[in-house]
């Protein structure tokens, strides 16, 4: 790629206000399923990639990119909480006398939020400055443990095209979904201590963390709950 290709593609970012931060996040899934295109099937990727000019090359891998990051938000990563959800709250029993350190449980049974609007709830929590003073510093943190999600992501996916398209040598199956495993089983432990550490601040600041719910109108189950007599 040459300086005059980097130099474009610099210049579109800049308009669009792309930061180097997203950019990484975005393009993550796509580059990463076009690195092991090119170890499993370098015979069929290559020409397919030498079609193209560096800069199309760069905007087909980004948009690729950005759609299956899209994915990865708005499903993965709500099934990997969910799932998630799950162990935390297996954890807690053993662990911590059946007093759950998961936000979106906690949300649940101390604040009463609705099922369906629990992590809706902890995202506004999450992202509210005056509950978190380091908000910036936690999301790079979530951000980091993503990418571990991503990596099962793409293990999972090459090793299942692997196996029904026989794309790649067949030996690579086994192994592509032994690595989905380990980044999937990876990726909780962290996931873990963030947001138990994220429920025990929120548990010191329970006053703050109710007005937040209040000011955001967050549903409830029950109009007897003491903070949906304040909202009305």
């Amino acid at each position: 790629m040459d300086v005059e290709t980097l130099k474009k593609i610099k210049e579109i970012l800049d308009q669009l206000g792309i930061g180097l931060n997203n950019l990484l996040r975005w393009s993550f899934l796509g580059i990463f399923a076009l690195i092991l295109l090119l170890v499993l099937a370098f015979k069929w990727t290559r020409p397919r990639i030498e079609l193209l000019t560096p800069f199309y090359a760069f905007i087909v891998v980004v948009i690729i990119s950005v759609g299956l990051y899209a994915v990865h938000r708005s499903l993965v990563i709500w099934l990997h909480y969910l799932l998630g959800t799950f162990i935390f709250l297996a954890l807690d029993y053993f662990l911590l006398d059946k007093k759950s350190t998961s936000p979106t449980h906690w949300l649940s049974t101390v604040h009463n939020v609705r099922f369906g609007y629990r992590m809706l709830a902890y995202r506004i929590l999450r992202n509210n400055e005056d509950l978190f003073e380091d908000k910036e510093g936690r999301d790079v943190a979530h951000a980091v443990n993503g990418l571990i999600v991503m990596f099962f992501e793409g293990f999972l996916v090459a090793g299942i095209i692997v196996w029904q398209y026989a794309l790649g040598p067949p030996e690579a199956m086994p192994i592509l979904f032994v690595l989905a495993g380990i980044s999937l089983f990876a990726s909780y432990p962290m996931a873990w201590f963030q947001h138990s550490e994220e429920c025990l601040l929120m548990q010191k600041k329970n006053n703050l963390v109710n007005e937040i719910l209040i000011g955001h109108h967050v549903p409830v189950k029950s109009p007897h709950h003491e903070f949906i007599r304040k909202w009305e």
